[in-house]
């Protein structure tokens, strides 16, 4: 059960609340909403199905990056552990930005799909 709940609610990269999340709010507040509604599964996605503390190589077509420096272009990388090969890919547009697979750096297993920053 307590190895569930580190899974679930658990953030051992940043355990505690950092200043920049909801200033001026009372820490409790903060605290139970950095792990519980910010990022709840990071140590499950970090740590059990991630890569997280693992050694690890990696290489991409822009180094260790989500992104590409160059702005609006595909990225493209691999983790190589423990035999496996572990795929990542990303692409950042004009109003729309996006990746899959374990992260550069870090293997850390992760999607996302937004709008970019205008």
């Amino acid at each position: 059960m307590r190895r569930f709940l580190w899974s679930i609610f658990g953030n051992d990269d940043d355990p505690v609340v950092l200043d920049f999340y909801l200033p001026g709010w009372p820490f409790w507040i903060r605290q139970a909403l950095w792990l519980f509604w910010r990022n709840p599964l990071h140590n499950l996605f970090s740590y059990r199905w991630g890569l997280g503390r693992q050694t690890q190589n990696q290489a991409s077509l822009y180094g260790p990056h989500i992104w590409a420096p160059e702005g609006r272009v595909w990225n493209f990388g691999v983790t190589f552990f423990d035999g496996k090969e572990y795929p990542f890919i990303s692409r950042r547009g004009k109003k729309w930005e996006w990746y899959l697979g374990w992260r550069l750096p870090g293997g850390g297993l992760g999607a996302a799909f937004r709008r970019t920053k205008s």
